[in-house]
C-alpha cells in the first residue's frame, strides 16, 4: 500500500509540473527546414565506386581469354587434349627414382565440357559487370 501512495504522489507532481510548463509551437517553416536538411544530407557522396583494375589490365585480360579460346579451338578434333609437358627433369627429393613423365598425357576433355566451361566463365564475367553497374546505381 505504501508503494501505491508513492506512485500517486509522483503522478500528482508530474501532472502539476506539466500544467506549469508552457506549450511550445514549432516554427511555421519547421517541415520545410527538416526536408531541406534531409535533402542536403542525400546530396553528399558517401560511396564512390573506383575500378580495381585499369582499362589496360582489362584489355590484356580480354586478349588472354580470346587467345586461350583460339588456341583451344584451332584443332579440328572432337576432343581437346591438354598439351603434354616433359616432367622428366623433375624428381622428388624423397623418391629419387620416381619421375613425373607422362603425368598429364591421358587427361582429355570432351568438346562439350570445354564449351560448357567457357560459357560458364563468360556468363560469370558478364554477371560481374552487370552487378557492378546495378550496385553503382543503387548506391548513388
Amino acid at each position: 500500500m505504501g508503494e501505491n501512495k508513492h506512485i500517486e504522489e509522483l503522478d500528482a507532481f508530474a501532472k502539476k509540473y506539466l500544467k506549469e510548463i508552457p506549450t511550445e509551437r514549432p516554427s511555421v517553416d519547421f517541415t520545410a527546414n527538416i526536408m531541406n536538411t534531409i535533402l542536403a544530407d542525400e546530396k553528399r557522396v558517401v560511396f564512390q565506386n573506383k575500378s580495381k583494375l585499369s582499362n589496360s589490365i582489362w584489355f590484356v585480360l580480354g586478349g588472354f581469354i580470346i587467345a586461350s579460346i583460339y588456341i583451344l579451338f584451332k584443332g579440328k578434333s572432337s576432343e581437346i587434349k591438354i598439351p603434354s609437358f616433359d616432367f622428366g627433369s623433375i624428381t622428388l627429393p624423397d623418391l629419387p627414382d620416381y619421375q613425373m613423365r607422362h603425368l598429364l598425357d591421358n587427361i582429355t576433355f570432351s568438346s562439350t565440357t570445354v564449351y560448357a566451361f567457357l560459357i560458364f566463365i563468360i556468363l560469370f564475367l558478364v554477371q560481374g559487370y552487370f552487378m557492378k553497374e546495378y550496385l553503382t546505381k543503387r548506391v548513388s
